[in-house]
């Protein structure tokens, strides 16, 4: 899976071209006085390579014919009885992208040409500089960019589009929807980050597990090769033992102290959510936690490869808050065994992007 962060992948377009009104009555007049010069601006966002959003702005002065006495018509009739109308409209709509190119064929970042068709809804408003000939209607829009890769920063789009609105739009009502066809040429900019990362799929998840594991195996082997080495230290703490029971006069109980390796809790991109794969490693830890005396501590980390150093600090923090919250309120561990420690700044456990994103339980 492919992933991107908030601030990733955000774009902005422009492009002009000509427009044609379908009215009431243009199919009766000239095609070529109903076409008219359009333009429209964009700005919006890439959420995964097939899926995005924008919001757009379109329109300008439009061309019709009517033979009603509409709000919009000028000039006197035609033979036929046909006035020519002229008004400006103004669209602003939310349309849903999906690029099928990336959909179907898969990712590539210098794929040439992509083909998105989108849908979207918005308010039509209609206009004419003299007096208050205004109103305002819903569109309906959808339409096809063909997108031409330019270079990393800079696409060239052929837009093909049309919006239905009431057939009020132009001032005539007849029954039947006013529409507008356009077709624009224009450029697109895509801000940084431009790329796409590859999501923590299973597998990642399990070789960092593995790795993690190996780390903490070679630790204990570190600790056991020490623990060989020190039998003469621990021979002189048995006899100082013996001695301390010689010179009391209740018998003295016994503590075992239980050894916890610490235990890597791993999270998802810009996530504090416990999957239930990790609270089954957290159930064991908290069996043998609940079974010592001993106090332990809790440390939220997250990546330096995304997002800003305040955000992050906050984000391990909740990490380190879940997995508490879990051992204590789900498992029963005491909350005075554990503790939340709050990292230091911007520091990471093990350098790795996908790995950093980590709460990490050991003794204190």
């Amino acid at each position: 899976m492919l992933t991107n962060g908030f601030w990733d992948n955000w774009f902005i377009d422009a492009g002009v071209g000509a427009q044609v009104f379908q009215g009431n009555s243009d199919q009766y007049g000239d095609f070529g006085d109903s076409i008219s010069l359009a333009y429209e601006l964009s700005f919006g966002k890439w959420f995964t390579p097939a899926i995005g959003a924008r919001v757009q702005g379109s329109g300008l002065t439009v061309r019709g014919a009517s033979y009603a006495n509409g709000a919009y018509i000028y000039g006197d009739p035609d033979a036929n009885g046909l006035y020519k109308e002229r008004f400006n409209v103004v669209n602003v709509h939310g349309d849903f992208l999906v690029n099928l190119s990336n959909a179907i064929g898969g990712y590539k970042e210098k794929r040439v040409y992509s083909f998105i068709p989108y849908v979207g809804l918005g308010i039509v408003h209609a206009f004419k500089d003299e007096g208050d000939r205004k109103r305002n209607e819903i569109s309906a829009n959808f339409g096809i960019i063909n997108k031409f890769r330019l270079s990393d920063a800079v696409d060239l789009n052929l837009e093909l589009k049309h919006m239905l609105a009431s057939d009020n739009l132009d001032g005539v009502t007849s029954g039947r929807l006013d529409g507008l066809s356009t077709v624009t040429l224009g450029f697109t900019y895509k801000f940084k980050k431009r790329g796409w990362d590859k999501g923590l799929s299973d597998e990642d998840v399990a070789r960092a597990v593995r790795a993690s594991a190996s780390a903490y195996e070679n630790r204990i082997g570190n600790l056991e090769r020490e623990l060989a080495n020190s039998r003469s230290a621990a021979d002189r703490a048995r006899a100082e033992l013996e001695r301390l029971r010689a010179n009391q006069n209740n018998n003295v109980q016994s503590s075992e102290k239980h050894v916890v390796a610490p235990l890597a809790v791993f999270f998802n991109i810009n996530s504090s959510t416990v999957s239930r794969k990790e609270k089954v490693n957290l159930k064991y830890t908290a069996e043998v936690i609940k079974s010592t005396n001993a106090k332990f501590k809790v440390t939220g980390y997250a990546d330096r490869q995304t997002g800003t150093p305040e955000y992050n600090q906050a984000l391990s923090l909740r990490r380190a808050q879940a997995v508490y919250n879990i051992l204590v309120n789900e498992f029963g561990v005491s909350s005075s065994q554990i503790e939340v420690v709050e990292r230091q700044w911007n520091e990471v456990p093990f350098n790795d992007m996908y790995l950093d994103r980590v709460a990490i339980v050991m003794d204190k």
